[in-house]
Formats: structure tokens, sequence, C-alpha cells
């Protein structure tokens, strides 16, 4: 599919963001294969099993939710846009190493935590590479190659 191609569909869709070439766009597909994430662990269920396990607990959810709609929940919270203030942190190129969810993580704490704190511009800038290196191989062989999951880094960090 085309940059082009992208952007129209986006325009058809009356989407709420713009596509525009990345440094990943034109990778060889290879290399963007390799960026494509988590690659379950033995002992754990597939992509696609979690995709179903996570469609059937959200049915249950709404099952739940019933009639009141939202648990007295705003219908969506986006920490790019809060009252005009973005907490997000800058993005950053993990390259095809298996740190997604090492990335992921951290950017999620650190936006928290800006939030939290009421500041966009808190200094903050936890280490991917720490979390990864050193507490992901805890979590698997120690292949550097092989990624983890979210439970297990987040439960490396209250430690």
């Amino acid at each position: 599919m085309t940059i082009e191609q992208i952007k129209a569909a986006l325009k058809n869709n009356n989407a709420r963001w713009q596509a525009e070439e990345t440094p990943f766009f034109n990778l060889p597909e290879e290399e963007k294969q390799k960026r494509l994430g988590y690659i379950p662990g033995p002992n754990e269920p597939s992509l696609l099993e979690r995709e179903k396990l996570a469609a059937t607990n959200f049915k249950q959810l709404m099952a739940s939710i019933g009639a009141e709609g939202t648990l007295g929940l705003a219908p969506s919270f986006d920490l790019r846009n809060v009252n005009g203030n973005n907490y997000i942190t800058p993005i950053k190129d993990q390259s095809s190493c298996g740190s997604c969810v090492s990335f992921g993580t951290l950017a999620t704490m650190e936006g928290t935590l800006r939030y939290i704190n009421k500041d966009p511009n808190l200094g903050i800038d936890y280490s991917e590479a720490h979390l990864f290196y050193c507490n992901n191989r805890q979590c698997n062989s120690g292949d550097p190659n092989e990624g983890w999951s979210v439970n297990p880094a987040l439960d490396s960090l209250k430690m």
C-alpha cells in the first residue's frame, strides 16, 4: 500500500489523524517483520488466543456495564491532549531488538507520571535498555531477540 492510498483511505473514513512517511516506511519487508513485536513463549497463549480472550473479556465488561454505559468514566481519555497539554514523552526508535514491551511500558509510565504531577514537561526518561536487558532476562531465556509481555515488565518495575 502506498502512502497516497493510506492518506486517501484516512480521508474517506474521516480519520482524525494523518499519515506521513517515517524512517520505517521504506524499510525492506524482512526488517519491518522484525519490528512487528512480541512472539509468545512456549508456555504462553498464542497471539490469536490472546485476541480471543480479550474479545471475550470485553464482551463481559460491556455486559456488566449494561444500561449505565460507562461506569462513570469518560468515553475517551488521551494523554496527548488533556486541556491542551500533551503529557506523552517523545517517540524513540527501538530498532529491531525485540524491546517493544520495554519502550511501551516505560512510555506509559512516563506519560502517566507527567499527568499525575500535572507537568507536561516533567524531565523523566527511564531506561528502556535497563528494563529490557536486566529485568527481561529474568523472564525469558536471555535471548536479546526474544520479547516479553507487559505483565512481567510491570511486575519487574514494582521491585
